[in-house]
């Protein structure tokens, strides 16, 4: 009987210690889909966007309509270009040289004083008139071609050819 009696008391401090040991640890968390923890920057960005709600601006409206209500949306080199007077842009290369004024009456959009005219292809009578700044190479980009278990790898760089331009002058 020494025996059972010693053998269930340590069965009952095994026990014991082991529902201990669970007590003390926190019930793990389980991560409901759809919904989010809260975190203390998940608090601290939901009081920043509160206290200032016209303080965001929404991405349709470009940057550029802070500092004048009148730019243009016009089609140079292969890409549509916001631009607004007096500021500079790096397009691709586009023929002429440097300190040249060209005019381009590829104007896709026009907006002055908050009132927008979209053009049907373009916008009749306006024209967007800039200077070449500059005619350079731009930055280096690196291309690594590589396929798996092909031993296919390519590697070669390109400079592409780029202009600044100083747009002076949006009429329409």
């Amino acid at each position: 009987m020494a025996k059972s009696k010693a053998s269930k008391t340590k069965k009952e401090t095994e026990a014991s210690s082991i529902a201990s040991k669970r007590a003390a640890k926190p019930a793990r968390q389980t991560e409901v889909p759809g919904k989010k923890r809260s975190t203390s920057k998940a608090k601290s960005t939901a009081k920043k966007n509160t206290a200032s709600p016209t303080k965001s601006i929404s991405k349709s409206v470009p940057k550029v309509e802070a500092k004048t209500s009148r730019f243009a949306v016009i089609k140079l080199a292969g890409t549509q270009l916001t631009v607004v007077e007096g500021e500079k842009y790096t397009v691709k290369k586009i023929a002429g040289v440097k300190g040249e004024t060209v005019v381009s009456t590829d104007v896709l959009l026009l907006s002055e004083d908050g009132k927008i005219t979209l053009g049907k292809p373009t916008v009749s009578g306006a024209k967007v008139t800039y200077t070449i700044d500059s005619q350079k190479k731009g930055k280096k980009l690196e291309i690594f071609k590589y396929k798996a278990k092909s031993r296919y790898r390519r590697r070669f760089g390109d400079r592409p050819l780029i202009t600044r331009i100083l747009v002076t002058k949006i009429e329409g």
